[in-house]
């Protein structure tokens, strides 16, 4: 198959949807097809060879994208390019990432003239997301997106897929929208890190260093702050927390200083990680112990899914639909969050025990082998379901009656 993969981020650029649309390219581009890519960035970073190509996009982030959506103040000569350039791929499926995203929504204002099938890869939506001081602007901004873009774009679509089989009125709205509709859910999960995985066997958990692990971007949403409270409420000496994330920023400032004004021998036990390769936070998660995890808002966080491969336990908030993971415990307020990271902490046997129940979750639900089959299978679906459609009249009566033309 020839598949274009859109998608608003894609690496170098960090996070769960650049991760993942571009563990979907190599794992596609193994089984054979012929894989494009069409991300945001300069198009100085256009690699022909790799099949990936770069639109400027200057609408930034998702809020001002929305804001300049529906204001109606985006450079139609972006738009346009972009649509051309789809027209002229040649791609027999579009596998587009994301809600609220200009890749996906240009896309479908072009549908159904560019006669491609369209797959939607939901990575959640934030319409009601509802977190930080301005969190009811931002869902105010998006309800209009939820009432009409959503409903319509989903019926554009030739396949619609979710990360879970869950729904809720926050990041699985969307799943919710589509059952309203009777427009069939199709799942293909997040997968774990290999590395991680394969270098889970090598170091015994009654053998890991007594550290706390927790990963995300340093931004208020993945609520360091919240797992930096908990380890303070410890009363088991000697244990570490190591904090990691892709960048500086302001959120990280606030950290540091926080941790600056604790006691020198409390304070000292605090770490912060900043873009680490991932041999070196494959090697993270081989020495912690635990794993925390406290972000407001996540629909299937990567980072749980590498812990859950590590056969680290973890203590996380309850977002998403990390509910259904096994090998750790959900916390549905701070002070749950804590006592159940001080359980952990004190019994190396339920860490062993409950780290071996999501090491095993993690080899069978959970690798990118087996995402990627089912995603191949899908988008195959859709593809052939789009040739019949194709085809004159009488070749489609002949081919359900197995005659010939």
């Amino acid at each position: 198959m020839r598949i274009l993969i859109t998608t608003p981020t894609y690496p170098p650029q960090t996070g769960g949807v650049a991760e993942v649309a571009e563990r979907q390219c190599a794992g596609l581009r193994a089984l054979g097809h012929e894989v494009t890519v069409f991300s945001s960035g300069s198009p100085l970073q256009d690699d022909a060879a790799s099949g990936i190509r770069r639109f400027p996009v200057s609408l930034g982030t998702f809020p001002r994208y929305a804001a300049g959506d529906w204001l109606g103040i985006q450079d139609p000569q972006q738009r346009a390019a972009y649509v051309q350039a789809m027209a002229d791929s040649g791609a027999d499926v579009v596998l587009t990432h994301c809600w609220q995203a200009w890749n996906t929504d240009w896309l479908m204002d072009a549908q159904p003239d560019l006669k491609v099938p369209v797959v939607l890869f939901s990575h959640g939506t934030s319409v009601n997301t509802r977190t930080g001081r301005l969190g009811w602007l931002r869902r105010a901004r998006w309800r209009a997106y939820a009432w009409w873009r959503m409903p319509r774009s989903l019926k554009l679509v030739s396949a619609f897929i979710a990360l879970a089989d869950h729904v809720d009125q926050d990041r699985f709205l969307d799943v919710a929208l589509a059952r309203a509709q009777g427009v069939p859910v199709h799942v293909v999960p997040n997968g774990c890190s290999d590395s991680v995985l394969m270098a889970a066997g090598s170091v015994g958990m009654t053998l890991r260093e007594p550290l706390i692990l927790s990963v995300g971007q340093y931004t208020p949403d993945k609520n360091f702050e919240a797992v930096l409270d908990a380890f303070l409420r410890l009363t088991q000496p000697g244990w570490r927390l190591a904090l990691c994330g892709s960048s500086e920023t302001g959120y990280l400032d606030h950290l540091r200083a926080r941790v600056a004004a604790l006691p020198r021998d409390v304070g000292s036990r605090v770490e912060f990680h900043i873009g680490l390769d991932r041999a070196a936070l494959t090697g993270l998660y081989q020495r912690a112990a635990v794993f925390a995890f406290a972000s407001r808002t996540e629909c299937q966080p990567l980072v749980l899914l590498d812990a859950m491969a590590a056969g680290i336990p973890f203590v996380t908030s309850n977002v998403g639909c990390v509910a259904s993971f096994e090998g750790g415990w959900v916390a549905d307020d701070p002070a749950t969050f804590a006592w159940r990271l001080s359980a952990l902490v004190a019994d190396a046997e339920l860490r062993a025990s409950v780290g071996r129940q999501g090491h095993a979750a993690a080899l069978r639900d959970y690798q990118w082998s087996s995402s990627i089959k089912r995603l191949e299978g899908l988008l195959a679906t859709v593809v052939a379901a789009s040739s019949v459609d194709a085809m004159p009249t009488k070749n489609k009566v002949s081919r359900s009656s197995g005659m010939a033309a």
